[in-house]
């Protein structure tokens, strides 16, 4: 490769595209590998958007996050009962992966310590 010769993309196929949106996908590219990133960042994580989330997609986008390595040997099963829609799912995490159901369950999980109330919420009292 000659030395005045640089990989730097070319806005040739932008020029050439047939409809804006891949004209704008192919400058938008471009553009990040020469200047860097740009636009407005999302927050996937932000409080917005987790009070607007269903139980089942909450606990989706909880599974999604969890450990796999670390979690490999971890064996947990949580009970959650969402009292203001009278509402219980039961959370498990068994070889790398956290599922969910909302489906009766013939067993209780073993109780190591109080039930955990959110502090604050109306209705439901504070724990001493």
């Amino acid at each position: 490769m000659p030395a005045n010769c640089s990989p730097a993309p070319s806005n040739s196929s932008a020029t050439h595209a047939e409809n804006g949106t891949w004209r704008t996908f192919y400058l938008s590219g471009t553009t990040e590998l020469r200047e860097g990133r740009f636009g407005t960042p999302t927050v996937t994580a932000s409080a917005d958007i987790a009070a607007h989330l269903t139980p089942t997609t909450l606990f989706d986008a909880l599974s999604i996050q969890v450990d796999g390595p670390l979690a490999w040997d971890k064996n947990l099963t949580v009970d959650v009962h969402l009292t203001d829609v009278d509402e219980r799912y039961r959370l498990r995490l068994v070889n790398r992966a956290l599922s969910h159901t909302a489906a009766p369950q013939k067993t209780e999980p073993a109780r190591r310590g109080r039930p955990f109330r959110c502090p604050g919420r109306e209705g439901i009292p504070e724990l001493p």
